[in-house]
């Protein structure tokens, strides 16, 4: 299909990489390589931008799970910061120490 209807692989690519399905990079690979006067650059771009990501195969699921343990740790950096402080407020506090 992308060989006879290349202008429909600027539709196909956006539905196949919010489906992380990548089998595609090498018929999209030709079209970029050889473009029909039919595409303008904003198609160009963006099958580009699918094969970028065809190349580089990182599921958005694991960068969004890296930025959220990410996130995690600050979080539970804070909370044994805030601990450590309530605790040091508490010694003070106490008679004798």
């Amino acid at each position: 299909m992308a060989e006879n209807y290349p202008q429909l692989a600027v539709r196909i690519v956006t539905d196949l990489a919010g489906w992380k399905e990548w089998g595609l990079a090498d018929a999209v690979a030709m079209i970029v390589d050889a473009p029909p006067a039919k595409l303008d650059r904003a198609d160009l771009r963006q099958l580009r931008a699918y094969l970028r990501a065809a190349e580089a195969q990182v599921p958005s699921e694991d960068l969004d799970a890296g930025s959220g343990s990410g996130t995690l740790v600050i979080i539970l950096g804070l909370v044994v910061l805030a601990l450590v402080a309530v605790d040091l407020g508490y010694m003070k506090r106490r008679p004798g120490i």
